[in-house]
């Protein structure tokens, strides 16, 4: 979400984050993104499904440390399903992969579920960076492809994505 990771600073989604940005497609396409992410937290379970139709696709995160997180995706993913109409782009997301040796879910394990529900998946590191723009990369291409950009005079449409970030136990590798 814009920020950038800190040795020993832990940044909380504390309500509803929104954040606006603009990303730039390989083909110079611009397009402009409103990011919504809610921090899977339970008391914003009732006040989302008002706005899944308006989303144009969602990123759920969990952590690979936690078994629990993993297993909540469920929830979101049957709501995704029970809330929409369109041809939504899922990506399922499992972070924290700079934390291997505390792993409690498989990659196998994200890989089946996400194939299973028609997602896609990677695994990322917010702290090592990796997989992140890549992540960001692919959701926008392909919801772009779904969505077909409307021809406005600045070649900037607007994608609304939420990003659900799973909770279990907080743990820390580090």
């Amino acid at each position: 979400m814009g920020h950038e990771f800190e040795e020993g600073r832990n940044l909380t989604t504390i309500g509803i984050d929104l954040k606006d940005t603009t990303f730039n497609l390989p083909d110079g396409t611009s397009v402009k993104l409103k990011i919504y992410d809610s921090a899977g937290q339970e008391r914003f379970y009732s006040m989302n499904d008002s706005f899944y139709s308006k989303v144009d696709s969602f990123i759920l995160v969990y952590n690979i440390q936690d078994r629990r997180s993993f297993e909540r995706c469920s929830y979101f993913s049957n709501t995704i399903k029970q809330n929409t109409s369109k041809n939504i782009k899922v990506f399922l997301i499992g972070n924290k992969l700079d934390c291997e040796n505390r792993r409690e879910v498989s990659k196998e394990e994200g890989l089946n579920y996400a194939i299973s529900n028609g997602y896609y998946f990677y695994e990322t590191s917010c702290k090592n960076k990796t997989n992140i723009q890549e992540v960001y990369q692919k959701l926008i291409e392909e919801t772009v492809k779904a969505k077909k950009l409307d021809d406005d005079e600045n070649g900037i449409d607007n994608l609304i994505l939420t990003r659900k970030v799973i909770k279990g136990k907080k743990k820390s590798c580090c």
